[in-house]
C-alpha cells in the first residue's frame, strides 16, 4: 500500500530494522550515545536551538511546548485552520489565558489585527503553525517573529509537518515543537521541542508527564520508546546523508510536481496557489463524496486523506511525504480518472 499522507508516512527498510532491532534498557550507556546523537542532529538541524523529546504524539508535544513555556501569559494564538484551533482548546483546557485571531482557511493572515492585537495588550507568546496541514498553507512565520519580538512577545511555533522540508527560519523563533513520523521519516511516538532559552521551571507545573523541565537531564524521567527512537536516529541519518533540508524539499518538489500537473492535467481544482503552499502537501476538489473516493484510491493501493471542518465535502488532499518515489506519483496520476464535480 502507498501512503500518499502527511504523516504518518512511508519509511525505509533500515528505520524498521532500526526498531526490530535487539532490546536495549533506556539506563545502558549505549541509550545514552543513541540520545545524545538525536539530540545533537537536532541541534544542529536547527541552529543551536536547545532539544527536548518526550514520548508521545506530536501533538502531546504541542500540549507539554504549551503548558512548560508560559510562565504567567496571556497568549495570543493565530488560528487559521483545525490545528492552529486546537492550540486554544489546549489553553483552555489548562487555564491559560488566550485570545485567538480566527482567519478564514482558505484566506491566511492579516497582519493588521494581529499588530492592533500587540497594540492593545501585552502578550507573552504568540503562538501560530508554520504549516497549516488543514489547508497544506505555508504560513510567513519569519515576518510574524517580527512583529512579535517588536512588542517583547516570543513566538512559539507548530512545525509539525513542515520541519525537515520547508525552511523553517529557526533564528527567528522562540520555540518550535514537531514529531519524528513526518518529513523526517521515522516512526510514530516521539515528539520534541526545540527551544531558543532553557525550558523554565515553574514554581506550579501544569501538568506531570508533560512537564518538559523534567526532561532536561540524560536519562528520560520515564520509560522511553526505545525502538522508536532507534528508528527516529536511523532517519535522522538518513536525512543528514540525503543532504538535509536543502535535499528533502528537493525530493518533495520533484514528487509534488508530478503529481500538481497530473492533478491539472485530468481538470482537479487546486485549493492554494503554488505560492501559498508547503512543500509537503497538496489539497485538491473532490471528484465524488470522500469516503467513496477513499474506498476506490485504496482499492487501487493508495491512501489518500480527508479535509476537516467545513472543506470536508470539497477537497481531499494529498501528500509526497516519506519514502515514496517519483514512480508511485506517476502510478497515482495515471490511475486518476478525470474531475467530474
Amino acid at each position: 500500500m502507498i501512503l500518499l499522507t502527511p504523516g504518518p508516512c512511508m519509511t525505509s527498510e533500515a528505520v524498521r530494522q532500526a526498531a526490530a532491532s535487539e532490546d536495549l534498557n533506556h539506563r545502558d550507556p549505549a541509550f545514552l550515545e543513541l540520545m545524545g546523537e538525536i539530540r545533537g542532529h537536532l541541534r544542529d538541524l536547527s541552529g543551536g536551538m536547545i532539544p527536548t523529546l518526550i514520548s508521545g504524539s506530536g501533538s502531546m508535544a504541542m500540549e507539554a511546548m504549551a503548558t512548560s513555556l508560559v510562565v504567567r501569559g496571556p497568549v495570543l494564538i493565530l488560528a487559521d485552520g483545525y490545528y492552529s484551533e486546537r492550540m486554544s482548546e489546549i489553553f483552555s483546557l489548562h487555564g491559560i489565558a488566550a485570545k485567538v485571531l480566527n482567519f478564514g482557511w482558505l484566506e491566511g493572515w492579516d497582519f493588521a489585527p494581529v499588530k492592533s492585537a500587540l497594540d492593545e495588550q501585552s502578550y507573552e507568546w504568540v503562538v501560530a503553525c508554520h504549516h497549516e496541514t488543514t489547508t497544506g498553507r505555508l504560513n510567513p512565520v519569519g515576518d510574524l517573529a517580527e512583529i512579535v519580538h517588536q512588542a517583547g512577545a516570543k513566538l512559539m511555533v507548530d512545525a509539525m509537518s513542515s520541519l525537515g522540508a520547508d525552511e523553517v527560519p529557526f533564528a527567528q523563533l522562540d520555540a518550535v515543537v514537531a514529531s519524528a513520523n513526518k518529513c523526517l521519516h521515522g516512526l510514530p511516538g516521539v515528539g520534541f521541542v526545540l527551544t531558543r532559552a532553557p525550558v523554565p521551571t515553574l514554581d506550579h507545573p501544569r501538568t506531570y508527564t508533560l512537564d518538559l523541565s523534567r526532561y532536561q537531564g540524560e536519562l528520560p524521567p520515564m520509560t522511553a520508546p526505545v525502538p522508536t527512537l532507534r528508528a527516529f536516529r536511523q532517519a535522522l541519518r538518513e536525512f543528514v546523508e540525503r543532504g538535509g533540508q536543502p535535499g528533502r524539499h528537493c525530493e518533495y518538489s520533484k514528487k509534488k510536481q508530478v503529481m500538481l500537473d497530473g492533478l491539472r492535467g485530468k481538470g482537479y481544482p487546486i485549493a492554494l496557489s503554488e505560492s501559498e503552499q508547503s512543500v509537503a502537501l497538496i489539497m485538491a476538489g473532490l471528484p465524488k463524496p470522500y469516503p467513496e473516493w477513499f474506498r476506490e484510491n485504496y482499492e487501487r493501493g493508495f491512501v489518500i486523506y480527508g479535509c476537516k471542518g467545513d472543506l470536508a465535502d470539497r477537497f481531499f488532499q494529498i501528500s509526497p511525504m516519506g519514502e515514496s518515489t517519483i514512480e508511485m506519483m506517476e502510478a497515482w496520476v495515471e490511475s486518476l480518472p478525470p474531475f467530474a464535480s
